[in-house]
């Protein structure tokens, strides 16, 4: 596979090296230096001062695999042993830029004979140089070991300035919103130690009466425990001011806590939602709960602090296809139940994925005390080198010395999988299944047995096709075999890898092929296979230390690991030589997704110290990148769009513009690589908003209506819009018989917009506005208010919907609601209004009481409606044939006839009869239109038998509906057909005109009333023709009728109305008649 373009990217871990260059601008001089980056970089930034400077050399640093030396030793040898000179400043003419690191005289051999002076050193132990060596870890005991002062970064020293700010305005719910590996839990204990006049930036204990007495963690994930212990009693910011405290000690002592307050000290208590359950209290958590508490902190919280706020945002979502979202939402309510037990002074929540609570307002501006991504913590550290080059350049800093050392950069692939993989998941997904890799990682049981079966995949030679190529030992040019590629081994890239899998199954399945098939292997042979979440998971890994601990050995002994996991270890907890991820999991929300790749970007970073005890150390940074492998390309580049909107949100930025320069930044700190015809290239923000766009056209409109926030809030504070809302169908109904447009008129009567008390009742409820009357949870009472807060989330998107097709049907062009109703009063936007059903009102009232987040929302799918509506990157008919499939129903009347179905019915014409019509200028009409189906299946077939006959006056269609009018048209403005043939009246006016008992000559009049030689457009169904047969235009009557009255509830005992079409068509003098039937009826006998 071509790797050039991404050749310069990859650099890996990156070993302290010596170089050497020379410069024309000092001549006779060697400039000898050492780093701890890229030499490339280094001499990159040198070349600032001495662009024509030209490199001598470069070399290891190291004397042995965990040993190394600085340049200060070479410069030793060169002076001390070869008595090279070095550079004065007062040699140099002014302005030449000056170091202290050029010898007269010497050469490269030169070095390269320092260097082996200096490793001959260390083998014989002679002690002349100094050499550094990783720090090792003391054993465990009671505490454990402390790493000394932890200094805050500047962006957390903000943070806890913010929280400071916040509690003095007696603020007393606040969030911290900063990405994964941000340091959370440090920054959170720095708070609690800033409480009531505390001292927490100097290294000094807390004064009597100051900082938190009494910290409390609540934590859904028992596995982050480990992770708030090293914070508290390594770091000595914490470690002499607070006792550390778990279940397991009150379990031990209930007392423990209480005792250890009241003589006088601080503790900080970690506790999960497991702990807390029970409909009584817990023996050892009573006196606990006595305890004022100073500061409660939320550990990864991502739905809200209290049910209310839980009901306003998280029964909007609809991605409840994982376990992790369903536990989520599971462990908000406990959470909810958690808080109210404690009397908590400041509750403080952390999570670095809180996009849904974002939509909510729980929090203000004041309460969220830090907003940090990724992107921040690299800027920052780019600033921090870019302010400081000069300094570096001259050995005055270290590169260590930047707050920010170590934060790896993460390349990210996204890979189709292998071809065999490719096809099966091909045919899954046309065969209907969703949820794709769920599939093709499905073992043959997902429970254990005694068979082992769950210990097989289903489909196993696809698995183990996909991981030879993944291993190299077989290649496939859409999947680069990255563990067989040079540049990654030499960067000593992907060591220790995490595999995320769906099944726990999953991962009994795949240790076991890959642990039978090791021989077949090239690489993946080489890693030990680490099974912490299968059914057979060993003993020893049933706490996340043991795991942590065998990786750490696997490294020491430099041997390299591959963990299989599911969601286990993938929040809350760090493993600081994972390096690269392997993503094979159904994952649709990007806080779940974020939570697990996330996993792999903290520091790891291991201190070099002397051997001969002095002080100064060096910092060997041992992952300087990180590996993210996403086998669904579609979804990793969905994931970067909601991640950027995301971000764009909370800076108060919109737009597809705006979005655009969010993802370039995105990109360029984290690149995305993808494999093309057996080349790699890099990802481009036009690439990922692309491939959104194409998923985004694969999607009816009612699909992206659900895509929406629903700010249930927000439409509970208008009276007037939740009335309007509570009129509509749904669209999209649970019991999938959703109505559409169909909806009650509004005629003036004011009585008409009031909404059932019920209805209110089951709102408020849903947002904690009726703390004291709700019902509770599980009760007939509560299901039935879930029910009908469903139903109006349902009804609401309906309104999207509408504001959706809007969007697409004007020729204005719009981004937002705002950009709406600046065009909607211009003649032809007030008829879509109409058509449509969207109102000035109604959008006035939803851009006063929705939040920001829904609107932005709102926003962007208005303006990629939009676009879409006007995409001249492709050629009319396949515009057309797109809006088919972005529009598939408008209700149980109205579906859209897909469009091999339009295909199959125009072909039933032999094409002689076809071509015959044609030459002959009769017409075609379409009885029944929705959108245009039958004018684009006509339309193909004619250009393909006589390519440039004119079409523009042949097609004729009666759509259904004013909704169905603005598509249809749209569809003839797309294929340049003339708009005066889709009749102003619609296919029901047929209906209603026959009246209740039609007579034959009923039939008759009506079809006379279509075949008239009139304008189309202008024809009404109160014409008065002549009873004498008039000539038919048309030669083909076609489409799809309604099968019921309109407004009838879709179950086949309704009254049926399709024959009334039928006998129409067969009236209205086309020689040729096609009709869609529902076949059910039709084997039934039902008139």
């Amino acid at each position: 596979m071509d790797v050039t373009d991404i050749a310069d990217l990859i650099v890996g871990r990156v070993e302290p090296h010596i170089y050497a260059f020379t410069t024309n601008t000092i001549p006779n001089y060697l400039k000898v230096g050492d780093t701890y980056r890229p030499v490339s970089v280094r001499l990159d930034e040198w070349r600032e001062h001495y662009p024509h400077l030209k490199q001598e050399m470069e070399a290891s640093a190291k004397v042995s695999p965990a040993v190394f030396f600085r340049d200060y030793s070479v410069h030793d040898y060169l002076e001390g042993t070869l008595h090279c000179e070095r550079l004065a400043s007062t040699s140099l003419p002014e302005g030449i830029y000056y170091s202290n690191e050029f010898f007269k005289g010497a050469d490269k051999d030169d070095v390269m004979d320092a260097i082996e002076d200096i490793r001959k050193d260390y083998t014989d132990k002679s002690l002349r140089y100094r050499f550094y060596s990783a720090e090792t870890s003391l054993p465990v005991h009671l505490k454990l070991p402390s790493t000394g002062w932890w200094n805050p970064r500047p962006n957390q020293d903000t943070a806890v300035e913010k929280f400071i700010t916040a509690v003095a305005k007696r603020r007393k719910n606040l969030l911290m919103y900063a990405v994964m590996r941000f340091g959370k839990s440090f920054t959170a204990l720095c708070c609690a130690r800033a409480m009531y006049g505390g001292e927490w930036r100097k290294n000094e204990r807390l004064a009597d009466g100051t900082g938190a007495r009494l910290v409390v963690v609540v934590s859904a994930k028992a596995d982050v425990c480990l992770e708030w212990r090293k914070n508290v009693e390594q770091a000595e910011n914490f470690r002499n001011d607070y006792q550390f405290f778990s279940a397991n000690d009150l379990g031990l002592n209930p007392d423990a806590v209480s005792e250890h307050l009241h003589g006088g000290g601080r503790a900080v208590v970690f506790l999960t939602l497991q702990d807390l359950q029970g409909e009584t209290v817990k023996a050892k958590h009573a006196k606990l709960l006595r305890e004022k508490v100073d500061l409660l902190i939320v550990d990864e919280t991502h739905y809200g602090a209290r049910g209310g706020e839980y009901g306003k945002v998280i029964r909007a979502t609809k991605d409840a296809a994982t376990k992790a979202d369903v536990e989520d939402r599971e462990n908000a309510e406990k959470m909810e139940s958690a808080i109210k037990a404690f009397k908590a002074n400041v509750s403080l929540h952390l999570s670095g994925t809180p996009y849904r609570i974002l939509m909510g307002r729980e929090f203000k501006d004041v309460d969220i005390i830090s907003f940090c991504q990724f992107t921040d913590i690299v800027k920052e550290q780019e600033r921090w080198i870019d302010e400081n080059k000069e300094k570096l350049l001259n050995d005055e800093v270290a590169e260590w010395d930047n707050p920010y050392y170590g934060f790896p950069q993460m390349i990210r692939f996204a890979f189709n999988p292998s071809d065999a993989a490719r096809k099966r998941l091909a045919t899954l997904k046309n065969g209907g299944v969703t949820y794709a890799f769920s599939a093709l990682f499905e073992p043959v049981s997902i429970r254990p047995n005694e068979a082992g079966e769950h210990r097989r995949f289903k489909l196993e030679e696809e698995i183990l096709e996909l991981f030879q190529v993944i291993d190299g030992s077989k290649n496939d040019d859409a999947l680069l075999s990255f563990l067989d590629y040079d540049k990654l081994k030499e960067g000593k890239m992907c060591r220790h890898l995490v595999c995320v899998l769906p099944y726990c199954a999953s991962c009994d399945a795949l240790a076991e092929l890959l642990t039978r098939n090791r021989s077949l292997f090239k690489n993946l042979g080489e890693y030990k296979i680490l099974n912490i979440s299968g059914h057979d998971m060993p003993r020893e890994f049933s706490d996340t230390r043991g795991v942590c601990d065998a990786i750490r050995d696997a490294e020491s002994h430099d041997e390299k690991t591959l963990t299989l996991t599911v969601n286990r270890m993938l929040t809350g907890s760090t493993v600081p030589e994972w390096d690269t991820m392997l993503y094979f999991k159904d994952t649709a929300s990007p806080q779940e997704y974020d939570q697990a790749v996330f996993r792999l970007q903290n520091q790891y970073v291991v201190d070099m110290v002397p051997e001969d005890g002095a002080d100064d150390r060096i910092r060997f940074n041992k992952k300087p990148q990180t590996l993210l492998v996403d086998f669904d390309p579609a979804r990793l580049f969905r994931m970067q769009e909601a991640k950027s909107k995301i971000y764009n949100f909370n800076t108060d930025t919109s737009g597809n513009s705006k979005l655009r320069e969010r993802i370039a930044e995105e990109l360029r700190i984290s690149p995305v690589v993808c494999a093309n015809v057996g080349k790699l290239a890099r990802v481009t923000p036009t690439d990922i908003m692309a491939a959104v766009r194409e998923y985004s056209r694969s999607r009816g409109v009612s699909d992206e209506a659900k895509a929406v926030d629903v700010d249930i809030a927000g439409l509970a504070k208008s009276d007037y819009l939740l009335s309007i809302i509570n009129r509509e169908s749904e669209i999209d109904g649970a019991s999938g018989k959703g109505k559409g447009f169909l909806s009650k008129p509004y005629d003036g009567n004011e009585t008409e917009l009031e909404t059932p008390e019920d209805v209110k009742t089951a709102i408020q409820n849903a947002i904690g506005g009726n703390a004291s009357n709700q019902p509770s949870p599980g009760s007939p009472e509560a299901d039935e208010e879930e029910k009908k807060r469903k139903a109006i989330e349902a009804k609401l998107r309906t309104y999207y919907a509408r504001i959706l097709f809007f969007s697409f049907l004007t020729k204005d062009k719009v981004r937002s609601i705002g950009d709406i109703l600046t065009v909607i009063d211009k003649a032809e936007n007030k008829r879509i209004a109409r058509n449509t059903g969207v109102t000035k009102k109604v959008l006035k009232e939803m851009l006063k009481v929705f939040s920001k987040q829904a609107i932005s929302d709102l926003d962007y799918k208005i303006e990629n409606m939009s676009d879409l509506s006007e995409d001249n990157s492709v050629d009319p008919l396949e515009r057309a044939r797109t809006m088919l499939k972005k529009f598939d129903r408008f209700g149980p009347s109205e579906i859209v006839t897909p469009e091999r179905i339009a295909d199959d019915m125009v072909a039933l014409l032999p094409d002689d009869e076809f071509r015959k019509i044609l030459e002959s200028n009769k017409c075609f009409l379409d009885i029944a239109g929705k959108m245009g189906e039958f004018a684009i299946a006509i339309y193909k077939r004619a250009k393909a038998l006589c390519p440039d006959i004119d079409l523009s006056r042949r097609i004729y269609t009666i759509p259904t509906s004013g909704h169905a009018y603005e598509f249809t048209r749209k569809v003839y403005e797309a294929l340049r057909l003339d708009t005066k043939n889709i009749a102003t009246f619609t296919a029901y006016d047929i209906h209603n005109a026959l009246g209740k008992n039609p007579t034959a000559s009923d039939y008759c009049r009506v079809a006379n009333i279509i075949s008239q030689k009139k304008p189309f457009w202008r024809i009404t169904m109160n014409d008065k023709v002549s009873a004498r047969k008039t000539k038919s235009p048309f030669a083909l009557t076609i489409g799809n009728p309604p099968y019921q009255e309109e407004g009838a509830s879709g179950g086949t005992n309704d009254a049926p109305i399709y024959q009334d079409f039928s006998r129409v068509a067969a009236l209205a003098g086309a020689p040729y008649s096609e009709l869609i039937i529902k076949a059910q009826w039709f084997a039934g006998g039902r008139e």
